[in-house]
């Protein structure tokens, strides 16, 4: 039993570090669409991004050419990814299955497709909402990227393999 829970903590314990991507991509990273805000907090929204290590490359429309800026004076970079449709989906199903019991917790009258048709409404009109709101990845802030698939310009690493990430010491 103790050599089966010895077995199990250290292959939880190291599926995540298995699992952790050291690859360091090459550049340009290209993203279709993008928000940028600049260092003086200009909010610009572009088209055919182009990330560089030390600047961006993007087209948008108050600009008639392409425009280089250096990545010292981009404060933020966010990229759509995705929507909110299921959490729009799940909250206006619950919406739609408070709101009634609410209304009729003291009506002894036990209505059970009204719960079923206001969940039902409550789901599909938050799932329209939902699909209607991009949801955004912030890729970049302040001189520091957010994904695995950019490395920051001071990335030491040897640092990772000096220090240790976790030290668990299990006595049998």
């Amino acid at each position: 039993m103790k050599l089966m829970v010895f077995f199990l903590c250290t292959v939880m314990l190291t599926l995540p570090l298995l699992a952790h991507d050291n690859t360091f991509p090459t550049f340009p990273q290209v993203y279709d669409d993008a928000q940028i805000w600049t260092t003086d907090l200009e909010k610009l929204e572009v088209t055919n991004l182009k990330v560089y290590q030390d600047y961006i490359s993007f087209d948008a429309p108050q600009f008639s050419h392409d425009q280089n800026i250096p990545i010292s004076e981009v404060e933020v970079i966010r990229v759509p990814h995705g929507n909110f449709a299921v959490e729009g989906f799940f909250l206006g199903g619950l919406s739609g299955l408070v709101l009634p019991l609410a209304a009729t917790i003291d009506n002894s009258d036990n209505n059970s497709s009204l719960y079923i048709t206001t969940t039902l409404l409550g789901a599909g009109l938050g799932l329209i909402i939902g699909l209607a709101s991009p949801d955004y990845k912030t890729i970049f802030h302040t001189g520091s990227f957010f994904t695995a698939t950019a490395p920051m310009q001071s990335f030491n690493k040897d640092v990772c393999k000096v220090m240790p990430i976790l030290n668990i010491q299990i006595k049998i």
